[in-house]
């Protein structure tokens, strides 16, 4: 009887075990799947403009709006930032960022 508990309790805890690592391996597939890589156009926009990676990141998850473009481009927006992208094979790649508003403009122009 104690053994019969004790392969029993060694079949769970191995199951969650399994489980624990498959959901590991499910979440660096996603990340995976939604690799982003960035033009050289887009970082020398970036760095142009004074826009973080992060910043361009969080639009692309958080965006309020989203347009298809020319061909196979979206554009993905919120209130202050309009970042253009493009499906490659296997990821999407960052073609160029904007400010949507003027007063990030005119910080464009300061060296």
């Amino acid at each position: 009887m104690f053994f019969t508990l004790a392969v029993i309790i060694a079949v769970v805890v191995v199951a969650f075990l399994i489980k624990g690592l498959s959901e590991k391996d499910e979440v660096a597939k996603r990340e995976e799947e939604r690799e982003i890589s960035f033009s050289q156009h887009a970082v020398q926009r970036m760095d142009e403009r004074g826009i973080e990676t992060d910043r361009v990141i969080r639009v692309l998850e958080e965006g309020i709006r989203v347009q298809i473009a020319n061909y196979n481009r979206l554009k993905v927006s919120d209130d202050e930032m309009t970042v253009i992208l493009e499906k490659r094979l296997d990821n999407f790649e960052v073609i160029t960022v904007y400010w949507n508003d003027d007063d990030h403009k005119d910080a464009d122009l300061i060296p």
